[in-house]
């Protein structure tokens, strides 16, 4: 009988270990992120194209994010209440070249795209969500 002794090197395999959440992380942020354009409701495209992915390691976690840096975003997401004129009778805007007035605007509907892409994409993994 052949014996043999291995000593794993702990730094290494932290290492390695770690590389390869580097590599999972990522990858369900990319995912994320495609799941993400797809849900985005579409007026200009700014939205949509705007998405962005950072990966952070620390030495016991690798963290993955998808966001965004525009501002009406929450908004869209999250849904807002009415926007009513504060210092005048009404609002005033452009349709099509064409002047309108009104009292009030809104209130808009909440449009989850980002918190159903990552849904969708942890249960194509069968991931648990424990809070979305």
């Amino acid at each position: 009988m052949t014996r043999a002794t291995v000593k794993i090197d702990n730094l290494k395999l932290d290492a390695a270990l770690g590389l390869f959440a580097d590599r999972w992380v990522n990858t369900m942020c990319r995912e994320t992120s495609n799941s993400w354009a797809i849900r985005t409701p579409v007026d200009t495209g700014h939205l949509r194209a705007s998405r962005l992915i950072k990966v952070t390691r620390k030495r016991t976690s690798v963290a993955g994010y998808v966001y965004t840096r525009v501002e009406y975003a929450p908004w869209v997401h999250d849904g807002r209440g009415p926007i009513v004129p504060v210092r005048a009778q009404a609002l005033r805007f452009v349709i099509n070249g064409r002047v309108v007035f009104a009292k009030k605007v809104g209130p808009a509907k909440a449009q989850p795209f980002a918190r159903n892409a990552l849904v969708a994409v942890a249960r194509r993994h069968r991931l648990r969500v424990i809070h979305a």
